[in-house]
């Protein structure tokens, strides 16, 4: 998002007389600004690291190809990671005005790997001794009879809502190492369709689809 001097300015205003809170500031700005276009909080962290680091709020001035992985754009694209994790290599391209494909060599040449979000069940505090318990009783089944995991109907299901699921694919994080990103999800309430299979001695049952009417 290429911003004017003017929204750039009102949008740091804004920053700090939100108490430097750039989710609130997008929400401010835009019941300030109504009929400029609302940037949302990403593109309030771009402009704050630019003003940080750079003492500007204006774009740098770089040519579009010719100049690939000097160190400059080296030492910005790691800043960019460092500032926000979660930043796509085509905004850090377009917020510094390299190609796409600079980005991700830096990226690549730093050993920087992409972790996608992992949803799992939420737990309550009783769960976990649950599991335990569920585990040393499997153990001690599985002694006395070794073949009982084929004879165990293995299922899962996926709840879908109406209003989509989670998009894994624009939900990533930049870092050297696997930080292990996870968010809680619930399977139960209100949904609209699920999904479930099984699996029984090796054979794959379903899926079927049941609908909540």
């Amino acid at each position: 998002m290429i911003l004017t001097n003017e929204e750039a300015f009102d949008m740091v205003g804004v920053y700090f007389e939100c108490m430097r809170n750039v989710t609130i500031a997008a929400r401010v700005y835009a019941v300030q600004y109504p009929e400029r276009r609302h940037p949302n909080r990403r593109v309030f962290l771009r402009l704050i690291h630019r003003l940080r680091t750079r003492g500007s709020v204006h774009l740098p001035v770089y040519r579009r190809h010719g100049r690939g992985r000097t160190e400059e754009n080296t030492i910005n694209v790691l800043a960019y990671v460092s500032f926000d994790p979660h930043l796509s290599t085509r905004a850090i391209a377009r917020d510094l005005a390299i190609s796409q494909t600079t980005v991700r060599n830096i990226l690549r040449e730093h050993r920087l790997h992409l972790y996608h979000i992992v949803p799992h069940q939420s737990l309550n505090a009783r769960d976990f001794d649950s599991r335990l318990d569920f585990c040393n009783w499997l153990l001690n089944m599985i002694q006395d009879d070794p073949e009982l995991l084929l004879r165990i109907l293995w299922s899962d299901e996926a709840t879908f809502r109406s209003d989509g699921t989670v998009n894994r694919h624009n939900m990533h994080y930049w870092s050297a190492t696997n930080p292990h990103w996870m968010q809680e999800v619930q399977h139960q309430g209100r949904w609209s369709i699920n999904v479930w299979c099984g699996i029984l001695g090796g054979r794959i049952i379903g899926p079927f689809f049941l609908m909540q009417i």
